[in-house]
């Protein structure tokens, strides 16, 4: 399934979803770098968080979860 496909993806705020869940450990690693940037952000300053949802939101339209 893919991420964007999940019932807990929200595309406002993609920063929320669980991206351990990826079957690939190289872009679950970049999506909670990503998470981190975006939530050190809003603790500053809102203007930079756009860019970081929307690479996490390409992320979302590729990557798959890991299933069991």
């Amino acid at each position: 399934m893919k991420v964007k496909d999940h019932p807990h993806f929200n595309p406002e705020f993609p920063e929320n979803f669980t991206w351990e869940w990826l079957d690939s450990p190289k872009l679950a690693d970049i999506s909670c770098v990503i998470t981190n940037y975006i939530q050190n952000d809003l603790k500053r300053d809102r203007n930079y968080t756009p860019g970081l949802r929307a690479a996490l939101v390409i992320i979302a339209d590729e990557a798959t979860l890991y299933s069991d």
